[in-house]
């Protein structure tokens, strides 16, 4: 089994001495980290120590800092080595938000919008010194070991404040790069914007920075066998899959901006990819967690935010599904007997979970239980 622990979106900032804390923001660099409940990091390190959590790689799609914070960046890059400890992990994927560039150009000492982010730590965003110059130079570069191929964009690269594109010489290296490779590998893309259109809960995050051409991207993915895109941005967890590419958005890790209004919480995710699924018949389980500030980390309890377990690749016909679990129920049955049955159920994504959900009711009279109030369901009840 292969690990990635997906962190998005923590948007850290110094909390100047005469400001109060903002209730959309959770992560200061300069808050106390007692009591551990009021801090997310320390809070998150507690949880993975009692847990026993470990990941093979870390990902973190963006906006480390907010309103390019030069504290928040250093401290938040620390956070994320921290956490990496605690994981084990071999590798930290980071990429660019808009928030860890001076896009307005608000430090006036500094000309370039990137000087700040190229030179606030000298492995950021990978410590390897040639990718790091890919990165720089041709606004992605490519990472490759034994089990894993990694493409990781800059899409922050030609932001404007109300526009995001992918240029066409990156496009074309982008092309070139990846239409090499070669082996049966799990395949990642990350960035940190949105290549599709995303709606939003409130109408005052308008969904005008989606990546302009982020269809010929997502073309070019599909071609290449890139099952898994990861991008952070929006903060609201969400799924939609585009011509066999699945594009998973992370949530947010420790702001509250877009998501309050949808009722939602700030999440971390581990993603678990079977070591024996070849990429052309990619799936994977996506864990998920959220916050309390009273009560720190914890299993995602509020599913129809998002699923505290979803899956990514499951091609099954829910109609047929149906039927065959109506067929074996008899009064009751446990969800692991279920998977034992039907393993592919574990992969379910979150629209196919509500399909099948929505089916067994109405056509079978049969409904999800949980022994455990509030938590995931993990019993079938045939009424």
């Amino acid at each position: 089994m292969t690990r990635f622990f997906v962190i998005s979106d923590l948007h850290c900032k110094h909390l100047e001495k005469d400001s109060h804390e903002d209730d959309h923001f959770q992560l200061y660099s300069n808050k106390l980290r007692k009591p551990k409940e009021k801090h997310p990091i320390e809070s998150l390190l507690t949880f993975l120590i009692e847990k026993d959590i470990k990941a093979d790689y870390l990902i973190c799609p963006g906006d480390l800092a907010d309103k390019i914070d030069t504290q928040g960046l250093i401290s938040g890059y620390n956070f994320l080595n921290e956490v990496s400890n605690i994981l084990k992990s071999k590798m930290i994927f980071l990429t660019t938000g808009n928030h860890d560039i001076d896009l307005y150009l608000n430090h006036k000492e500094y000309s370039d919008k990137f000087y700040i982010t190229k030179n606030f730590h000298a492995h950021y965003p990978i410590e390897n010194k040639t990718l790091n110059d890919n990165y720089w130079l041709d606004n992605f570069y490519l990472y490759e070991d034994e089990k894993l191929i990694l493409v990781n964009l800059n899409s922050s690269k030609n932001i404007l404040p109300d526009s995001v594109n992918i240029d066409e010489e990156t496009i074309n290296k982008l092309k070139e790069s990846i239409s090499k490779i070669k082996g049966d590998k799990i395949r990642i893309f990350l960035c940190h914007h949105h290549p599709i259109k995303f709606s939003n809960y409130s109408v005052k995050y308008k969904d005008n920075d989606v990546i302009d051409n982020g269809d010929v991207l997502l073309d070019i993915l599909s071609r290449n066998k890139f099952n898994l895109l990861i991008h952070g941005h929006k903060h609201i967890p969400r799924i939609n899959v585009y011509d066999n590419v699945n594009i998973f958005c992370a949530g947010s890790f420790s702001c509250l901006h877009n998501v309050i209004s949808s009722g939602g919480k700030t999440v971390f995710h581990l993603i678990e990819i079977d070591d024996n699924i070849n990429m052309s018949n990619f799936r994977c389980q996506i864990k998920t967690y959220e916050n309390s500030m009273t009560a720190g980390w914890r299993y995602s309890i509020d599913n129809k935010y998002f699923p505290a377990i979803t899956g990514l690749g499951a091609n099954i016909d829910i109609p047929k599904i149906s039927k065959q679990i109506n067929s074996i129920i008899q009064e009751y049955l446990e969800w692991e007997d279920i998977i034992k049955s039907f393993p592919d159920l574990k992969y379910l994504n979150p629209k196919q979970q509500d399909e099948l959900e929505s089916e067994l009711k109405s056509k079978f009279n049969i409904h999800y239980y949980s022994t455990t109030p509030g938590l995931i369901p993990n019993r079938l009840i045939k009424a």
